[in-house]
């Protein structure tokens, strides 16, 4: 990749792979340029630590409000 534009690569505003997971509306049809470079990977980020893990994390969360909620009790 050495000597590689960001244009070259030819990515978009969608999740690797999964072309229907847009990162941002009209994620498909926004190119990843160097100017929006750091908004691409801040979403890709984003939708990685947080959206592909919510299930889980509502899970334990409600978990934790359930013992929370019989500490009270007793």
């Amino acid at each position: 990749m050495k000597g590689c534009s960001i244009d070259d690569l030819g990515l978009n505003f969608t999740f690797p792979g999964y072309e229907e997971i847009e990162l941002i509306e009209n994620g498909e049809d926004t190119p990843v340029t160097l100017s929006n470079l750091e908004k691409y990977v801040s979403a890709l980020t984003h939708y990685y630590l947080i959206e592909t893990n919510k299930s889980q994390i509502l899970a334990f969360r409600d978990g934790f409000d359930k013992v929370n909620h019989w500490e009270k009790i007793f």
